[in-house]
């Protein structure tokens, strides 16, 4: 049987047909981060009334939202969505506590921690702020300690859901392997509002609290 001999690779005729095909390949002039003249450009700034922290953490509780949602409508993609998806809760939880324990732990002697993971740790000095500032005990404190002992459990160093192996290349054990978008988004809309409520009841705290350095 005749078998003709393959035809020589043609490396410019492979680009052409991708080209033709409408299949996005890479161009010697892309820059990620250049901005459109028609679209609308994405501006990496605090905002009005925000700190950068407070930005970034509501923007990755959005992240995780978006991505949950995304789940429902489109379930062939919940599998890969589900693990950023648990990741940027994750974030949240640990910049909305460390904003709070930077932006008044030294009003009331407690000092902030930005280098920290351990959420546990984290929550601690939270609580630590919040009684020191005179802040009473609520109704909700129970239900996000118990959310955040949680995430701490499920994924100390925030590690677990970002990588497939640890850092000696064995494959990364999950302690949740199956979850429902729809309670994960209830939950975490829960803590969102107790965490947003209660920083502004810290702030109201604060802003009548006598400096620590003056105090007996």
């Amino acid at each position: 049987m005749y078998d003709p001999a393959p035809e020589p690779f043609d490396p410019e005729g492979v680009l052409a047909d991708l080209a033709a095909s409408g299949i996005r390949w890479p161009k010697p002039d892309d820059h990620p981060f250049a901005n459109s003249s028609d679209a609308r450009s994405i501006r990496l700034d605090p905002g009005v009334g925000c700190s950068p922290i407070e930005t970034m953490a509501v923007g990755y509780f959005d992240g995780a939202r978006l991505l949950l949602e995304a789940c429902e409508v489109e379930g062939h993609k919940a599998t890969r969505l589900g693990y950023p998806a648990i990741f940027l809760y994750r974030q949240y939880i640990e910049l909305s506590l460390k904003h709070v324990i930077g932006a008044y732990g030294p009003k009331v002697g407690v000092a902030p921690n930005w280098t920290s993971h351990d959420l546990l740790r984290l929550w601690d000095l939270y609580k630590k702020v919040g009684a020191a500032l005179g802040a009473p005990p609520d109704v909700g404190d129970a239900g996000a300690e118990a959310v955040i002992n949680v995430f701490a459990a499920a994924d100390p160093g925030s590690f677990s859901y970002r990588y497939p192996v640890d850092r000696s290349g064995r494959p990364t054990a999950l302690a949740f392997t199956r979850y429902s978008p729809r309670v994960m988004i209830d939950v975490m809309e829960g803590l969102s509002t107790y965490l947003w409520g209660a920083e502004e009841y810290f702030d109201h705290l604060a802003s009548h609290a006598r400096p620590y350095a003056s105090r007996p």
